[in-house]
């Protein structure tokens, strides 16, 4: 698995305004991967992928 932006074990994490994108050749790529924490915040985000042709 592949991610950009991994949050683990944290505890009022809070991200905002964040944009994320992959390329077209990127395969089954995750924008966050959030695991084992608590109370975490995602928003007003942009998490893309651009399209191969």
């Amino acid at each position: 698995m592949q991610m950009h932006i991994m949050i683990a074990y944290c505890w009022k994490a809070v991200v905002s305004r964040l944009f994320v994108t992959a390329p077209g050749w990127s395969p089954n790529t995750d924008g966050i991967h959030v695991s084992n924490n608590r109370e975490v915040s995602i928003t007003n985000c942009i998490i893309t992928h651009q399209h191969r042709r």
